[in-house]
Order: structure tokens, then sequence, then C-alpha cells
């Protein structure tokens, strides 16, 4: 497609012809993929993230100035969602380290004020306060160790919905154990 055709398609999507967007996608998705797969951690987010980039490009359509390279940038746009999903996935992963490392510390140091029994005990408990999913998804992870995709899939779920999960469970799961006093993570 020549440039003069990608802004006329760019304007006539601006004047309400959504169904001209598909051909804006058509033209650009191959390289946003290349992009997106390229840079991202885990290659179950990509069709998601491929999703919320071209949401983004319509969203921002305006932004675009005829005359420059469409599909520059497009590319541009996909880079910056791949790099903050990359900052995303990195920190989930660190967060997850540091309190499994915390737990187990406290757990293997003789910290539980209750003893290890007690302290287990707790951890079973704040784990089945979660919801049946939830709780479904942290055992599933950190009991069984099975991988994001893998409980996904099991579940019919994207791998962005268990990693939501796997960052929100923990946080509930020490605030239960802070609050029966059996552990101390903070």
């Amino acid at each position: 497609m020549e440039q003069h055709d990608v802004d006329r398609s760019v304007r006539e999507v601006l004047a309400g012809r959504l169904e001209v967007y598909r051909d804006l996608i058509g033209l650009s998705e191959g390289r946003v993929r290349l992009v997106l797969a390229s840079l991202l951690p885990d290659p179950a987010a990509l069709d998601d993230l491929a999703q919320a980039v071209y949401v983004h490009v319509y969203d921002r359509l305006r932004d675009y100035r005829p005359g420059t390279d469409f599909l520059a940038w497009v590319r541009e746009i996909a880079r910056h969602y791949a790099l903050n999903e990359r900052r995303r996935w990195t920190r989930r992963r660190e967060a997850t380290r540091r309190y499994r490392v915390r737990l187990e510390q406290a757990l293997e140091s003789g910290s539980p004020r209750s003893g290890d029994e007690d302290a287990l005990d707790a951890l079973r408990d704040c784990v089945g306060r979660l919801e049946k999913t939830s709780r479904s998804v942290v055992e599933a992870y950190y009991w069984d160790g099975r991988p994001g995709p893998a409980i996904a899939e099991e579940l019919g779920r994207s791998a962005e919905w268990v990693r939501i999960i796997l960052h929100r469970a923990p946080a509930a799961v020490g605030r239960c154990l802070d609050a029966t006093g059996v552990l101390h993570l903070s």
C-alpha cells in the first residue's frame, strides 16, 4: 500500500468508516507481532498485547501525521507496549520470588510464633479463603509447580488472567497470614 493510500485510509477511518481499519491492521499486523514477539518474555501474552496495541492505535489515530511512516508509528507503539509488559512481567517475577523467599525464610528460621505446623495450617487456611478459582490457580502454580500457560489452558482462561491472579493472590495471602499473627512478613 502506497503512503498516500495509507493516509487516505486513516482519513476514512477517522471519518467513521471502521471497516477500513481492518486494512490498516492487515498492513501492519505482521510487523507489530514481530516487534511484540521479539520483546515479550512470555509468548502467551502476544495475542492480548497485539489487540491492546490496535485499540490504542485506533484511539490515537488522530495523532498520526499524514505523510509520515504509518508502519513506523504503529511499530513504535507496539514497542512501547512490549517494553511496558516486559517491565510488569519482571516486577511480578521479582515480587513472587521475594514473597517465596520471605515465606521460606520465615518457616525455616522458626519465626512462626506458634510453630511450623501452625504456620503451615495458617498458610493452608489463608489460601483456602481465596475465591475458588483463585485458590485453584495458586495451588496449581505454587504447590504443584505447574506453569501459568498450562493452568490457563486447563481453566479455559487467558495466560494474562492467570498472571493477574498470581499477582494479586500472594498479597491477599500475605495480609491474611499477617492478620493471624502466625507470621510477620513485613
